[in-house]
Formats: structure tokens, C-alpha cells, sequence
């Protein structure tokens, strides 16, 4: 359900039906939770989320809106992309941007028997499927010896670059650390394995949104655990990176601002 609001609260009623727009009222057999918004340089309205099958499949899912709220047949041909590439069971997507190019990209992970993969899709702006980004529209994170990845956020560098916040056992260099990770991508898909460290920032926190401000600095939003024993205890936090990947130690301490607090129910948007 897409719904837009006037400046003083109330539902704009020249949008959609009555203010509202259910996404997927013409594919029976669907059903959908949207996690994120994008507005196209045109207006138009990009939404990202999960679809959920008759069977209880879930697959990655994008639509578009025109501006007075009706499905854009133009996109994908019915005003719909369900990606359907991976493993039929569990598919969700975590992130969504409108990019520079005015394309779109995704971040989220599918599963397989024995692991859990991340991968970033890039979409053309007709709802296709971006062939010459990765392998055939998909990037994979570089090969730590991960099996259990977990995807969260997405962001674009001024140069295209991509930013991707995930979780990940890297078990390269003879290291066995499960941790969170940030990975960055060149603008064709492929792992800048120059960045960082061999590709890849350590964080030490889960990595909910990132933002690149205008003097490319990364900001990554989130919450970090403070102590594990007699009892968990964590901190909302603000990390900033410099372009290269570290932490930037001209903020908080040691790139790190955090808010204690005693348990965690939400997490930063």
C-alpha cells in the first residue's frame, strides 16, 4: 500500500484511490511489504520490497508509480519487476536507491542449502534488468570463504562507486571473523578490491543506513553491541569513513558517536 500526505497530515486524495495505491491489486496470487521509497528526477515513485508467493516463496520485488499514484505500465511492461533468478525460499531486499544514471539499484541476500548470499542488482530504467552490471545484472561480494551473509544498506558514491553495508564470516588470511563489513563496488559491479582492505571496511556495527555528505564522506547508521556478558548491552550509533574506508577519527571517538541504551526493539531508518 502506497499512500501520499498533504503538508497538514491528511491523505492526498487525487492520489491513487482516495489517496492510496495497493501495489500488487492486479497479481493475485501476491502479496508484498515495501522497505524503501526512491523518487525518480521525473516524479515518478520507485518502491522496494519482498514479495511473498501462494507457495510462501519470497522473491525481490520493484515497482513504479506514476505521479497521481496509478501503476506505470511503461516499467517492466505491467509496472512491476519480480526478480525470480534465486532460490525460491528466502529472498529479501533490504535497500533501494535511485541512482546518477538514472537507473536503480538493490541490495539483499538470497538463501541456498548450505549459505546465505548477498547481491546488488542494478535496473534500467525501463524495469529491466541491467545485463552489463556484474554477471549479467548481479554483483557479488568478494569471496572471504563467507557462507552466512547478510545484506542491510546501499549507498552511491559521487563516482558511481557503490557502498554496500553487510554482515559476514571472513575467513580470509586465515582470520575467522563474523562481523560487520562495508564492501565497495565500482560502477560496473565488480568488487574494488583497492578500497579498504582488500575490498572491504570492518565496522564493528550493524550497518542499518548509509549516506555518503557532500564531501564524500561514508555516515553508516545503526546500533553496536557494548557488552555481551552478564547481560547484552548496546548503543545506538554514527560511524563516519573517510572516502578510502577508515574510520574518520575527527569524529566522536575514533569515527564513533554512540547513544547507550538498555535494550534495542527498532532500528535506525
Amino acid at each position: 500500500l502506497s499512500m501520499r500526505i498533504m503538508p497538514d497530515g491528511s491523505l492526498d486524495s487525487s492520489f491513487g484511490i482516495n489517496g492510496r495505491t495497493v501495489i500488487i491489486s492486479s497479481f493475485p496470487g501476491l502479496s508484498f511489504y515495501g522497505q524503501k521509497i526512491a523518487l525518480q528526477d521525473d516524479g515518478k515513485i520507485l518502491i522496494g520490497g519482498t514479495a511473498i508467493t501462494i507457495t510462501n516463496e519470497t522473491q525481490f520485488l520493484i515497482a513504479r508509480l506514476n505521479l497521481n499514484g496509478t501503476i506505470d505500465s511503461t516499467f517492466n511492461s505491467n509496472g512491476l519487476l519480480v526478480v525470480d533468478k534465486f532460490s525460491p525460499t528466502e529472498n529479501n531486499l533490504y535497500d533501494f536507491l535511485y541512482l546518477q544514471s538514472g537507473k536503480s539499484a538493490l541490495i539483499g541476500y538470497y538463501t541456498m542449502p548450505t549459505q546465505r548470499q548477498v547481491v546488488i542488482m542494478r535496473i534500467n530504467k525501463n524495469g529491466s534488468i541491467d545485463s552489463t552490471f556484474g554477471d549479467n545484472g548481479i554483483a557479488y561480494p568478494p569471496d572471504f570463504g563467507s557462507t552466512n551473509n547478510y545484506a542491510y544498506s546501499l549507498a552511491e558514491q559521487q563516482d558511481r562507486k557503490l557502498i554496500a553495508g553487510v554482515n559476514m564470516t571472513d575467513t580470509g588470511d586465515g582470520k575467522n571473523i563474523s562481523d560487520d563489513f562495508l564492501l565497495r563496488f565500482n560502477e560496473n559491479g565488480t568488487p574494488d578490491t583497492t578500497w579498504g582492505y582488500k575490498g572491504r571496511s570492518i565496522t564493528h556495527l550493524y550497518p542499518a543506513v548509509l549516506k555518503i555528505n557532500a564531501d564524500s564522506q561514508i555516515l553508516l547508521g545503526g546500533y553496536k553491541l557494548l557488552t555481551d556478558t552478564p547481560t547484552q548491552s548496546y548503543a545506538y550509533a554514527v560511524a563516519r569513513f573517510t572516502i578510502n574506508g577508515a574510520f574518520d577519527s575527527t569524529f566522536g571517538i575514533n569515527g564513533i558517536t554512540t547513544v547507550a541504551v538498555n535494550n534495542i526493539y527498532s532500528t535506525p531508518k
